[in-house]
Order: structure tokens, then C-alpha cells, then sequence
């Protein structure tokens, strides 16, 4: 008598139909699909972890590895110009990715280089009635975030276009500022 092959499910397939066969197979593979998936997870977040703890006992050996991988990505970016207009367009879709999942990051980004806080933005706002800080005119465009040009920048306060753009061309010093005024004064009709 011929031996029957016995399917994972422990049926033999002398004692299946056509149609079982078929939905064991299905099975048998969405099994198979589902373990592999399963064990390359569980692979892949082993191994991240593992490169983690190296890159953290090895922090100078780490550095100088990612140093030497941004140096062979430029010299191949150098030298295949398809290579490098492939980066180029991954660079720009990520970027538009990145902008469009967080419409805010650019705005407070920039608030940020110039000592200011989302919410600190907000309050000068209320504070100064919507009003420049010089010449107390309501804004009609997006106010410009003042501030003192130091190492720590420092926030100031909420100025129209004009009024930010005249002292910085008095490069935010008080003396010509009042020279300005006194010029202006000794010259008016």
C-alpha cells in the first residue's frame, strides 16, 4: 500500500478533497509567509539592536565610520551624475514629505534660530494688539519676529516689514537710530 503524504494540518491528502487541498495549501503558505515575516522582524529588530549597543560602546569608532560612509556617497555622487540626480529628487520628496506630515516644523524652525517660541509668538502677538512694537500700525502681513543679533539670539518683538528692515539697515544701533530721528526732525516740512 503506497504511503499517504501527511499536510502540516495533519490530514492526509488521500482523505481531502480537491477544494480542502486547495484552502490547506492557501493556508500552508499564508503559515509560511506569516513565520518568515515573523522571523525577519524579530531578526531585524535583534540586529538594530545589537548595532545600537556597538555604536554605543563605540562611539569614536561609530563616528568615524559614518564619517567615511558620507565621504564614499559624495565621491559616488561626484562621479555618476545619475547616481547624484537620484539623490537629488530623494532629498527634495523626502524634504516635501517631511513638510507636508508637519506643516509647522519650517515656521518654528525659523522662530527658533531667532529665540522665539511658537508660543511666545502667539502672546507678543495678543500683547502688542496686533500692532507693530515701533510704529504701532496693525500688521497686514505676517509680523517679523524681532531679535537681538547675539550668540544666544534674543527675542524682541513683533515688527512690520518696514520697521524690521529700517533697523536693520541701522544695524540695530540706538545712536543712529537717534541720528536718524534728529536728522528727520531737522528736516521736516
Amino acid at each position: 500500500m503506497p504511503r499517504l503524504k501527511v499536510y502540516w494540518n495533519g490530514k492526509a491528502n488521500a482523505m481531502m478533497t480537491p477544494s480542502q487541498s486547495k484552502a490547506t495549501a492557501e493556508r500552508y503558505a499564508l503559515w509560511q509567509h506569516d513565520r518568515d515575516l515573523n522571523s525577519k522582524a524579530r531578526w531585524n529588530a535583534s540586529s538594530v539592536e545589537r548595532a545600537r549597543q556597538w555604536t554605543l560602546a563605540h562611539p569614536e569608532e561609530a563616528k568615524e565610520r559614518r564619517r567615511k560612509a558620507r565621504e564614499a556617497r559624495k565621491e559616488r555622487r561626484m562621479a555618476d551624475p545619475e547616481y547624484a540626480a537620484h539623490h537629488t529628487a530623494k532629498k527634495a520628496q523626502h524634504r516635501a514629505n517631511y513638510r507636508k506630515a508637519h506643516p509647522e516644523a519650517k515656521r518654528t524652525e525659523h522662530l527658533k534660530q531667532k529665540g522665539w517660541t511658537a508660543e511666545r509668538y502667539g502672546n507678543a502677538l495678543q500683547e502688542q494688539g496686533n500692532c507693530c512694537a515701533i510704529c504701532k500700525e496693525a500688521f497686514t502681513t505676517t509680523p517679523c519676529a524681532d531679535h537681538a543679533h547675539t550668540v544666544q539670539p534674543l527675542a524682541r518683538g513683533l515688527l512690520c516689514n518696514g520697521c524690521n528692515s529700517a533697523i536693520g539697515f541701522l544695524r540695530d544701533n540706538p545712536l543712529y537710530c537717534e541720528a536718524a530721528a534728529a536728522y528727520l526732525r531737522a528736516w521736516a516740512v
